[in-house]
């Protein structure tokens, strides 16, 4: 039995000692009417005192999330519906040359380079109306700390009328975590430039600076990745062990509350639903950011994983969408590392389904091959023309450099008009146990 249980229980024996049995008079029956309605409130009382002190518990541990967003070192801005800033971290205002505080109410596009501003309205205006997950590869205003090339990841948060995004540079290595160890690879990188143009040494050793530099970048991105979506899994386990159990337990006391106040004390009644109605939306944002983050149905398992994901893309985007499996028994032969690489480059070729295609089916196929496993993404939509494939930063262009990482390998089928696309996934032998 809970402590509040334990309370509860002591001050219904308490009113039943001090009220005792109905009295015949009128007069001692109001009596007792009394004593038993003043007993009621010092129970309804020691509730409220109970909710709100769980009711500090949530906001003492937003307050700690809060802390931990505004210093990460990655850039965060959150934008309403317009494209103005209604917050961001420290990192975003160094980013922008000012505090956070100064952000706030500025239209974002104006940190932006003139000629990429009306690129921005349009994906501005693409994911307030299709919501859901986008990037964008765009460039800084000239006049501010962060100039130059940046790619931004945006999630819609429909139901709070809000973009969240990450910006993240992809130009100007110094401003970046990890600086110290891309200059090294920046000198590598100057060594073969300058062997090749006769400076210094010979075009073999040429070659092996810039095999070298390769290989360092190659081991740094793998490193950089692996980080990132440690750090996405420690913040979305904080956040659904603290936050969103003391939420739970907050939403139960206040359920209890409105249940016992209900005909007796309209008043705290009303108070108590409204108290409710902040609990859950407060729940489900929490719920939000940890399926932004990290996705739970991952623990249970790749097939899941992929289930859940078709299942949210189809509610999503309004298109069919099935999982052709062979053999399932596929799946636990996949480790932890490679699973969670297909899982998120799933997401992106179903993000550029959503966005792109205009397709009213997808079949995803997971099977072995003779080089070893592979993924095919197909759908009916309008295809990807030749000149627009593994072009700019996102979209297909990370997958391919998440394979390269792997030392996998990204095919398109050849394009044809009105047939759809087929993308496969190949990956070696290597990642199956």
């Amino acid at each position: 039995m809970s402590p509040r249980q334990d309370e509860m229980a002591r001050l219904r024996e308490r009113a039943e000692r001090v009220a005792g049995p109905a009295p015949a008079s009128a007069a001692l029956r109001q009596r007792h009417e009394l004593q038993v309605t003043q007993i009621e409130l010092d129970m309804q009382s020691a509730a409220l005192a109970e909710q709100q002190h769980r009711h500090d518990e949530a906001r003492r541990e937003l307050a700690g999330y809060e802390t931990l967003y505004r210093q990460a070192p990655a850039s965060y801005l959150t934008l309403d519906l317009r494209g103005r800033i209604a917050r961001a971290n420290l990192a975003a205002g160094a980013l922008l040359g000012t505090t956070p505080e100064a952000l706030q109410g500025k239209g974002f596009e104006r940190y932006l380079a003139p000629e990429r501003q009306a690129a921005w309205r349009r994906f501005l205006t693409a994911l307030t109306r299709e919501g859901g997950a986008a990037s964008l590869d765009t460039a800084l205003f000239d006049g501010i700390p962060g100039a130059g090339a940046v790619r931004i990841d945006a999630n819609l948060d429909a139901g709070n009328g809000a973009c969240r995004m990450l910006v993240t540079t992809t130009g100007a290595a110094a401003a970046r975590p990890g600086a110290g160890a891309l200059a090294v690879l920046g000198g590598a990188l100057h060594v073969a430039g300058m062997a090749l143009a006769g400076g210094e040494g010979t075009e073999a050793e040429a070659a092996h600076a810039l095999r070298d530099a390769q290989d360092r970048l190659q081991r740094l991105a793998a490193h950089l990745a692996g980080s990132h979506e440690q750090e996405r899994q420690r913040v979305a386990q904080q956040i659904h062990d603290d936050v969103a159990q003391n939420l739970l337990a907050l939403r139960l006391d206040v359920v209890m509350l409105r249940a016992r106040t209900s005909g007796r004390h309209a008043q705290l009644h009303r108070r108590a639903g409204e108290v409710l109605a902040v609990v859950d939306s407060t729940m489900r944002s929490a719920r939000a950011i940890i399926n932004s983050l990290r996705p739970p149905v991952l623990e249970l398992g790749l097939d899941a994983a992929f289930e859940w994901l078709l299942g949210q893309f189809s509610t999503q985007a309004g298109v069919r969408s099935r999982l052709a499996v062979p053999d399932e028994s596929l799946f636990a032969e996949i480790g932890q590392e490679p699973g969670l690489a297909l899982f998120r480059m799933l997401q992106e070729a179903l993000t550029n389904v959503r966005r792109h295609a205009g397709a009213s089916v997808v079949v995803v196929g997971l099977y072995r091959d003779a080089d070893g496993l592979a993924m095919s993404v197909e759908d009916d939509g309008v295809g990807i023309a030749p000149g627009r494939r593994l072009v700019g930063g996102g979209g297909l262009s990370l997958i391919a450099e998440r394979l390269r990482m792997m030392n996998g390998e990204l095919r398109l089928a050849e394009h044809a008009p009105g047939r759809g696309c087929a993308l496969t996934i190949r990956l070696p032998a290597s990642v199956l146990a």
